[in-house]
């Protein structure tokens, strides 16, 4: 029941620029093992209650295909220069106590944002985030591997995306205006490795891609975003 109600607490993330890199999926792995300093103690195992990191992610994509379909729709200005630039952003996790089925995320650099993550069993694990500029995801996945010291997992995700069109800001600017933002939908499949050392307060290697299918204008899509930080 207790993940249940974590489930209808992400509900109104589902459908909200760009995606950040949803970093509350951690909570997969949470549960860290300190292995014993001497034969006759035993083994202890953590559970990481805050990480913070910094995540990377670069999108591949045919922007002929995305200009074409921007020329046919939109007719008002040409792909922003922003759109081939990898994002960039600041993680706070928060992994409330001893627990291994529910994360929190804040995100803030190229694009404002946050994430949920909780475990359906113990190893499905649903995401849903949301960005500043209206993107949105969902992830649903299952934790392969993890030994406490590495781990991987795999699924499937649906991403509700946006691209900028060209447009001129000589003042102070907070994000583009609506009519120069081209919403976009894609799905596909998603996984991810992470790595760290093992023990209480380490740092940890995260490397996440997708490959899919974008629906509104029938393009192959990609992403691979990597993340660094401490938990």
């Amino acid at each position: 029941m207790k993940r249940l109600y974590w489930g209808f607490l992400l509900l109104p993330f589902i459908w909200n620029c760009a995606t950040h890199v949803p970093m509350s999926e951690m909570v997969m792995f949470s549960p860290k093992k300190v292995e014993a300093s001497y034969p006759d103690t035993i083994d202890q195992v953590y559970y990481s209650r805050l990480s913070v990191g910094l995540s990377v992610k670069q999108d591949i994509k045919s922007y002929n295909a995305l200009r074409r379909h921007s020329d046919a729709k939109y007719q008002n200005g040409s792909i922003d220069e922003l759109s081939y630039a990898p994002s960039v952003g600041f993680n706070t996790i928060l992994m409330f106590t001893g627990n291994d089925y529910f994360a929190l995320n804040f995100a803030a650099g190229y694009t404002l944002g946050m994430d949920l993550t909780f475990g359906v069993t113990e190893t499905e694990y649903v995401t849903v985030g949301t960005s500043f500029l209206g993107g949105s995801q969902i992830i649903v996945q299952r934790r392969m591997h993890y030994n406490y010291k590495s781990g991987s997992a795999l699924g499937v995700y649906l991403e509700r995306y946006t691209e900028v069109l060209g447009y001129d800001c000589y003042s102070l600017c907070f994000g583009p205006p609506e009519e120069s933002v081209i919403y976009l939908n894609s799905f596909g499949v998603r996984g991810l490795w992470m790595n760290h050392s093992g023990g209480k307060n380490r740092s940890f290697f995260k490397v996440n891609a997708k490959m899919g299918y974008i629906l509104d204008y029938g393009s192959p899509y990609a992403s691979v975003g990597i993340s660094v930080g401490a938990y």
